[in-house]
């Protein structure tokens, strides 16, 4: 198959007010960058309303992404209705701007968990509603190369490296056996608070951005959700919800293969979510939390990096062959609190 071209992502406010007015049919008022978005995504202002359109890198994700968010939407899941796709661009509702990673840095402990079980309730919906549309045979297996796995599976010795704490032996052979998740059920993959939006009108919870959806394990959007930076819970708080939850992605799963599957997930996530804090950082003092929140950024935070730490000791104790990053984690915390 012939490979798809790259479209151009950055065009100017005049071009894609064109684009706009032709599949919308309409005027356009104004075009402002969407946040986090590195100009990928406009917001577009109309006569009676605003819009976000999309032109994704790949002309194939968009594809995807307008399938699939037609799909969910035909089964009543909480996602942005499609107003147009063509000229390789995607036009969607506008959910607003309130990302649930904002809300999160501003809530208060019961304020954060409420916040937190209306995503997951909503990320549940649209599971139910992907399941509903059997979606996992039109959507890219992830996660299913020897590459991606050895990547995932590498994540704490770059954390290691960078703090110059050593790992401790690890089964290379059952890590990567836990890792081979078929890809049996539909997945947003990218469901990180960022990407959630806190609707104005009565709090509901919408989820943006579904160029990266796909089929794996279910249990890794739960992950995606309570492993982020951004996600500060009590452990009695996180364990509520993981109990509350994991029944609504664990799929055909017993429960307890459901549970081994996130801890173990997870807790290579965590890794992820902490060397990308590190990466930023750099050799850089912590940034404010309004940075971190300006369009859409990593939580690049002291506070958050331990947050980050002690959830992998936990999680890893849980996880069967990744147990011995227990301790590790704990360390982590330790040299993170003098970082």
């Amino acid at each position: 198959m012939q490979e798809s071209r790259k479209p151009r992502t950055s065009l100017s406010r005049r071009e894609v007010a064109e684009v706009c007015a032709r599949l919308l049919k309409t005027r356009v008022l104004d075009v402002t960058r969407a946040a986090g978005e590195q100009r990928r995504s406009v917001r577009v202002q109309l006569p009676d309303r605003s819009v976000i359109a999309t032109r994704r890198k790949s002309a194939d994700r968009g594809k995807l992404e307008a399938m699939v968010l037609s799909e969910l939407r035909r089964y009543g899941a909480p996602v942005p209705a499609i107003l147009a796709f063509g000229e390789g661009w995607l036009i969607q509702e506008d959910l607003g701007a309130g990302r649930l990673s904002g809300a999160l840095a501003q809530a208060d402990r019961q304020g954060a968990v409420d916040l937190l079980d209306a995503a997951l309730a909503a990320l549940a919906a649209i599971h139910e509603a992907a399941r509903r549309a059997k979606l996992v045979p039109h959507v890219p297996a992830l996660g299913q190369s020897a590459a991606w796995r050895k990547g995932l599976a590498a994540m704490p010795q770059r954390i290691a490296a960078r703090l110059d704490e050593p790992l401790p032996v690890l089964d290379a052979q059952a890590i990567d056996r836990m890792l081979a998740m078929p890809a049996t059920e539909f997945v947003k993959w990218d469901a990180r608070p960022g990407n959630a939006i806190v609707r104005a009108e009565g709090g509901a919870i919408g989820w943006i951005d579904w160029e990266h959806c796909g089929a794996r394990a279910g249990t890794d959007d739960l992950a995606w959700v309570l492993g982020d930076e951004y996600v500060h819970l009590a452990e009695t708080d996180e364990r509520a919800l993981i109990d509350k939850y994991l029944p609504a992605f664990a799929g055909a799963r017993d429960a307890q293969t459901a549970r081994a599957a996130f801890h173990f997930f997870g807790t290579f996530h965590t890794c992820v979510r902490l060397a990308l804090v590190l990466h930023h950082k750099g050799t850089g003092a912590w940034w404010s939390l309004e940075r971190c929140l300006a369009d859409d950024k990593v939580g690049v935070q002291r506070e958050s990096a331990i947050v980050l730490a002690a959830r992998g000791a936990r999680w890893a104790a849980a996880s069967g062959p990744a147990a011995a990053l227990e301790p590790w984690f704990a360390r982590l915390g330790k040299r993170l609190s003098d970082l």
